[in-house]
Order: C-alpha cells, then sequence, then structure tokens
C-alpha cells in the first residue's frame, strides 16, 4: 500500500515540476528581448542563469513554507481522520523528517524549473533577440512541441493516477458487495477467556456458558444469543492436522468448529440444505458447507451421508445440512469446513454471538462486559466487536489508499488542465497576428476556434495513449490490493479516457474562444 502511495506522489511531484517548468518557459521567452538586452550591455549568461536559479529558488521556498506550515498544524489531525488513529504533534523526529523532505524536494523543484529557462538562454540568439518584439520573441516551432510535450507527459501522469484511482473504487465496491455467508448487520461478537486455574470443568462448561448466555440475552436490544467456538470473520483459514476423510480413503486437512444448537439462527447463517444439527446429546451429526461438499461429495446429495472424523476417534459422523460458506475474511474465499455440536468439544467454546435489533455502540459495548463481570468476576472479556464493524475494518488499506489517490488524482487532473490551458493560452497570445491576418483575408472565426481546440485536443489525446499504455503496465503492482478487479478494467479505462477528454476540452475553450473574437485591426495594429 505504501509504496503505491509513494508512486502516486512522485508522479504527482513530476506533474508540478512540468508545469513549473513550462510555465518558466512561457516566461522566458516572454523577456527575451530584454535578457537579450542584457546580453548586449555585457551581462555574462552566468548572471542570468544565477537569476533564474534565485527565482526558482524563490518560488520553491514559498511553496516550501507553505507546506511546512500544512504539515504542522493541519498534516496531524488530517492524517488521524484517514488513518483513524490519534498522531501526536509533539513528534519531533517526524517533523524533523517532513522538513528534511521538504527541503530537499524544494532543493530538486528549483533546479528542474531553472534548468530548461538556463538551456535556452545558453543557446539564445543575441542579434535575432534584439531585432524580434512582443511576447512572441525567441519563440519557434521547436520550443512550441516542447511545450506541448510536456503538457502531454502530465496528461499521462493523470492518467496513470486516475486508473490508479478508478481501479481502487471498483475493489472498494466489489469487497463491499462481497456475501459472507451471514448478514453481518446487528451482529456482535465477545471473545472470553478464562484464567489459568479458573476454568469450568469440561461436563460443566457448557451448562456455563448456558447460564451465561441467558445473563447477556436478557440485555435490553439483545434478540437472541448463543455460544461456541469463535466462526465468524475468523481473520484467516485455519485447519488442523489431516482429520477429515475424503471420497478416496485420504485424509485431509480440514477447518471445523464445534458451536451451540442456536448458533446459526443467532449469527445469521444461510441453510442450503438440510438442517441445523440438535442439541440432543450423543447425536453424531454434522453440518458441512458449500465447499466442503462439493470436494467431498461432487454431484452426489451429502443428506444422510457419512464421513470419518480422525479427530474424534474415527467416529461416523451424519451430514444433516450444508450451510452457505461463511468466509474467514473479507477478501479470502472460504475454505473447507464443518460444524459439529458443542457437546463434542467443551473445551473449544469460548465466544458468544449476539443478535441485536439495532447496530452497537460503545454504550452496549459497555453493558455487555458489565454484565459479563458480574456473572463471574474471574472471566476476562477479551473483545467486543460487531461484525459489520469489524467487516468495514477489514477494508481499512483499501480505503486509505482509495482516499489518497482520489485527493492526489484530483490535484493531478487540476494541473494538467492548468498546464494545458496555459499553454493554449500562450499560444493563442503569440499567434494574434497570425489570427489577425487569417480573419483579415476572410477566414470564418469557427474555423480558428477549430485549429485551437485542434491542437489542444491532439496534445491531450497523445497524452491519454501514453498515460493509457503506461498505466497498464504499470498498475499490475496494484494487484496485491484489487479484488476482483483486472489491472486493465475496461470500463475505467474508458471513464478516465473521457474525464481527460473532456477536461482537455474545457481548458481548450476559454482560448479558443479568444482566438475566434480576434479584431483584425487590433491585431495587424504595429506596436
Amino acid at each position: 500500500m505504501w509504496w503505491v502511495i509513494f508512486a502516486a506522489g512522485v508522479f504527482l511531484f513530476a506533474i508540478s515540476c512540468l508545469n513549473a517548468m513550462n510555465l518558466m518557459l512561457v516566461r522566458v521567452l516572454g523577456r527575451m528581448r530584454e535578457l537579450s538586452i542584457r546580453l548586449a550591455v555585457g551581462c555574462g549568461r552566468a548572471r542570468i542563469a544565477r537569476l533564474f536559479l534565485i527565482d526558482g529558488a524563490v518560488l520553491t521556498t514559498a511553496s516550501g513554507g507553505i507546506v511546512l506550515l500544512v504539515a504542522r498544524w493541519w498534516f496531524h489531525p488530517l492524517f488521524a481522520l484517514v488513518y483513524g488513529d490519534p498522531v501526536t504533534s509533539s513528534d519531533f523526529f517526524a517533523d524533523w523528517v517532513i522538513a528534511g523532505s521538504v527541503t530537499g524536494l524544494c532543493l530538486v523543484t528549483a533546479l528542474a524549473i531553472a534548468l530548461l529557462p538556463i538551456l535556452q538562454i545558453s543557446k539564445a540568439d543575441l542579434v535575432g533577440g534584439l531585432k524580434a518584439g512582443g511576447a512572441s520573441t525567441g519563440d519557434n516551432r521547436h520550443r512550441g512541441r516542447l511545450r506541448s510535450a510536456f503538457v502531454a507527459i502530465q496528461a499521462a501522469l493523470a492518467v496513470i493516477l486516475l486508473v490508479g484511482t478508478g481501479l481502487m473504487m471498483r475493489t472498494v465496491q466489489r469487497l463491499q458487495a462481497v456475501d459472507l455467508g451471514f448478514d453481518p448487520t446487528g451482529k456482535v461478537k465477545v471473545e472470553l477467556v478464562f484464567p489459568p486455574g479458573f476454568e469450568p470443568k469440561p461436563a460443566a462448561r457448557l451448562q456455563y456458558f448456558e447460564r451465561l448466555r441467558e445473563r447477556v440475552a436478557a440485555i435490553p436490544g439483545v434478540k437472541s444469543a448463543a455460544f461456541g467456538e469463535d466462526a465468524l470473520l475468523v481473520g484467516g483459514y485455519h485447519a488442523p492436522a489431516p482429520n477429515f476423510e475424503m471420497k478416496d480413503g485420504k485424509y485431509q486437512s480440514v477447518a471445523v468448529s464445534f458451536l451451540s444448537a442456536a448458533y446459526a439462527e443467532t449469527a445469521g447463517m444461510k441453510l442450503k440444505r438440510g438442517r441445523w444439527f440438535s442439541d440432543r446429546s450423543g447425536e453424531q451429526e454434522a453440518v458441512i458447507n458449500e465447499t466442503l461438499a462439493r470436494f467431498r461429495f461432487g454431484d452426489e446429495d451429502p443428506i444422510g451421508q457419512s464421513f470419518k472424523f480422525r479427530g474424534y476417534r474415527e467416529r461416523q459422523f451424519q451430514v444433516v445440512g450444508v450451510v452457505r460458506d461463511v468466509r474467514e475474511t473479507v477478501r479470502d474465499a472460504a475454505g473447507m469446513r464443518f460444524y459439529l455440536p458443542d457437546s463434542g468439544a467443551p473445551t473449544a467454546v469460548s465466544a458468544l454471538i449476539l443478535r441485536l435489533d439495532h447496530e452497537s455502540g460503545p454504550a452496549f459495548k459497555g453493558m455487555v462486559r458489565r454484565t459479563i463481570y458480574d456473572f463471574d468476576p474471574m472471566l476476562i472479556t477479551n473483545y467486543v466487536a460487531s461484525l459489520h464493524e469489524r467487516a468495514e475494518g477489514s477494508l481499512h488499506a483499501e480505503r486509505l489508499t482509495l482516499v489518497i489517490l482520489r485527493g492526489l488524482a484530483v490535484i493531478a487532473l487540476t494541473l494538467a488542465v492548468i498546464g494545458l490551458g496555459s499553454v493554449m493560452a500562450y499560444s493563442v497570445g503569440a499567434r494574434t497576428r497570425e489570427f489577425g491576418v487569417r480573419l483579415a483575408l476572410g477566414a470564418p472565426s469557427a474555423n480558428l476556434y477549430r485549429l485551437v481546440l485542434k491542437r489542444g485536443m491532439a496534445t491531450v489525446t497523445l497524452g491519454v495513449l501514453i498515460g493509457t499504455a503506461v498505466a497498464i503496465a504499470a498498475t499490475r503492482f496494484l494487484q496485491t490490493l484489487l479484488f476482483e478487479t483486472a489491472s486493465y478494467e475496461p470500463g475505467v479505462y474508458l471513464a478516465v479516457t473521457g474525464i481527460l477528454l473532456l477536461s482537455g476540452a474545457f481548458a481548450c475553450w476559454l482560448p479558443a474562444r479568444r482566438a475566434a473574437k480576434v479584431d483584425p485591426m487590433v491585431a495587424l495594429r504595429a506596436e
């Protein structure tokens, strides 16, 4: 996750540098006559180069100061809001790391945005600069292509960021739509721990939990309660040594959970066929999930068939029901699992599951802890967790990445639009006399409008094509964060292409409108 965010930050930094370089290049072209006069009266090129370095340093120092103020006063609260954990602003080391990073980036940026003007000055034609006048002094086709290339690269980097954001949005949407095998809404899981030496005997453990269940079920808002081994969103698939007899007679590792008879109804687990096991002691009944039914029995109906469980003295268990797969995590598909009555292993019983008529809050969780403490002060409540919150919390990495990528993508798109708009505005200003001549010779205003739009959209289209090709290769590194989403998702690429093209058309609209309204008499008037 952090490498993805770092790469997105690098792309945004590159877009910013390209934008600043483009604007600085335009500024140099506008000052080419002044710079030529400076050179003519004896000013050395090295001194002018230092002038541009100072300009870049002043610009980046101002921006760096703003960043440090934001980091000092707003970074920690924003980080706590996005990440969900409080961050102390007195973390001196982190502040110095931020200050050092910003200083280093300022130096790199100052050098980057001053390099191109320095190269232009080193190759400047002194005589040509003194002869020409106006805003377009020193401009030529090569420099125009260079500015367009900068804009195309900005658009390409913006495409990569927008594609990454779109893929993360699809991932979060599909993770939220995952069928967990039960409805987590209004479900609360309570994990309990006995201190060493205070555990009830196996024969009395189930009676102990039954009395505790009755006490907790009396809490206002609790519709039903059950107990058993932890079986909902356990955090991963954990299976013991080979214990389940498969069709070929070999044993395979299959997860098993010991639950009470009321567990399935309370948890909202959905039976596909058959029934849940009864609470009659001594019955050798089992319920299996869909994955195990498919691997063990294939197309046969598993209801009424038997299997051996090695961990239970090789006894035969009869399948009485098939339950929908319950995922151990939101991301991972459910593994093979079967369920047995809690009487088979009383020592495995360590959790309560509660079904409420509303979502739980801190006050309710406090009531549960207090009730358990009143029931038995020696019993330790390890945690009281809302399964809905637990499912949402498991998407933390994806949500954090999406929030950051979305912010960076919006900034990148804005910078790309500003860069294209500024370049097109300069181009229109530099070609004002040409547009005046065209209009004076009878060219319709609509032709000039289309001419400016065509040039701007050609630059954006080139950037989109380059960015799409790079994004298909680069977003493979997002694959570990993606869920049921390919790195070449067509819908995402079409949406990003549409956004970039519409944004590019908007950026070209004002310069094109300005070109179409040029007054030929004003444009042709001598300066």
